[in-house]
């Protein structure tokens, strides 16, 4: 016999989760993208996602909506996750990469500098889609394409956790 649980938006109603407001800043020709196994090719996307009026747009909005708040930007590789955070860094903004190319003892540093609110901005490919709680986080900035509708609710579930402090959680869907 199936279960079926309740709805990203009945466990907000229920104060499980935070609310959210969602923004759509930028207009992605997926056109260009082709699908293998059931995903956009990496390639291209990141060759479209690394676009400097994406990366900038992705500062931007984050200087509009979330500017001193805690933020994960989910990317589509390890060079376009590390040129998203030299984008922020180059505006002044706090930003690190965290990824399979850091060390544990590395991530570790970070996670622990990031809650304390010393890092801003943490970027990242799949490092952060599953199994991360991390309450603080506010805002999530989406820079990686994807055709599945779990991989888009793993990812801004990390910006729902609730958190003292946090009126609702902001997502930019690039």
């Amino acid at each position: 016999e199936m279960v079926i649980g309740p709805s990203m938006r009945e466990l907000i109603n229920m104060g499980y989760l935070s609310d959210y407001k969602i923004y759509a800043p930028s207009g992605i020709d997926r056109s260009q993208l082709h699908v293998s196994m059931g995903e956009f090719k990496t390639a291209e996307s990141e060759e479209i996602m690394s676009k400097p009026q994406i990366t900038g747009c992705a500062v931007n909005e984050y200087k509009k909506f979330a500017l001193g708040r805690q933020g994960v930007s989910f990317c589509v590789s390890i060079k376009h996750s590390h040129s998203v955070a030299q984008s922020f860094r180059d505006e002044g903004i706090i930003a690190t990469h965290i990824g399979s190319d850091t060390s544990k003892d590395d991530r570790r540093e970070m996670l622990k500098d990031f809650k304390l609110g010393r890092i801003k901005m943490l970027t990242s490919v799949d490092i952060f889609s599953e199994g991360f709680d991390l309450p603080v986080v506010e805002y999530a900035a989406l820079l990686r394409p994807t055709k599945s509708l779990n991989t888009f609710r793993q990812q801004i579930g990390r910006v729902l956790r609730k958190a003292d402090g946090k009126d609702y959680a902001r997502i930019a869907d690039h």
